[in-house]
């Protein structure tokens, strides 16, 4: 797996960095084919999903996807209990295949949705009637990392890493109990077009050099295949690089092989 670092998907059951703050607290969502319908949950919280009818495994940037035909539903989270709280971040990689209405929430009514209108719109809404909307444009066929954050009325947008928009909508608590489902909007004709890699769900709002550490370094939850302890930190099996601070490779003199 030579050139892994943190870009690409781990196979099941490899393990997570045990001191890493970046695991998320509710799901990880990888989207690995050959598991028939079953959408696999990396992160051990137990919240495996189903892939329905008219969704299909597709290869993609970071391995296998998911591709969501415009009048498809994929439930994902099967059971999800947030609680009540005031902090949220949603992170998902996505590639609209269309400029039609994307949609992605719980199928309860109440509950969060995020959908982009095909005008350059996006709302993510909490609860039945308040919304949070963000102005950024998705293009049809091309990639795109978004995160969006919520902290006690404070709304982020990033796209690829970068802020490119940030609301206050005041002080509310959202609420989340139902099944998680990426497709039609609560019934409604918002249909899902596009294929998504993975989603991230955090009980807490991250900050910008996370979610920029993340872009760049999607799997940065999960131990270096390439690099295995021996004797603890900084030592690292025999023909290997040493990483230096999240991740990046050294340069120089102290980055060839280290041998014992």
């Amino acid at each position: 797996m030579s050139g892994w670092i943190y870009q690409q998907k781990p196979s099941m059951g490899w393990p997570l960095q045990p001191d890493s703050k970046i695991i998320p607290d509710v799901g990880f969502w990888p989207m690995l084919a050959g598991t028939g319908d079953t959408v696999q949950d990396l992160s051990r919280n137990g919240f495996n999903g189903i892939k329905n009818a008219g969704v299909a495994w597709v290869g993609a940037s970071t391995g296998s996807a998911l591709d969501f035909e415009a009048d498809s539903m994929g439930q994902v989270l099967t059971t999800f209990d947030n609680d009540s709280g005031s902090k949220f971040t949603f992170i998902f990689k996505y590639t609209p295949e269309s400029t039609v209405a994307q949609a992605m929430g719980w199928r309860s009514a109440n509950r969060f949705y995020w959908f982009y209108n095909g005008s350059g719109l996006h709302q993510f809404f909490f609860n039945a009637s308040i919304a949070i909307n963000f102005s950024h444009t998705l293009t049809a066929g091309v990639t795109y990392t978004i995160a969006i954050t919520y902290n006690r009325g404070q709304g982020c947008l990033y796209v690829d890493g970068v802020l490119v928009d940030d609301v206050v909508s005041g002080t509310q608590t959202w609420f989340i109990d139902g099944a998680f489902a990426i497709g039609n909007r609560n019934g409604s004709n918002l249909p899902m077009d596009g294929i998504i890699e993975y989603v991230y769900l955090y009980r807490r709002a991250l900050s910008a050099s996370e979610i920029a550490l993340l872009y760049r370094y999607p799997f940065y939850m999960f131990k270096d295949p390439n690099e295995v302890a021996v004797l603890g930190a900084g030592v690292v099996a025999a023909g290997t690089n040493p990483k230096g601070p999240l991740g990046h490779p050294l340069h120089g003199a102290l980055a060839g092989p280290i041998s014992f």
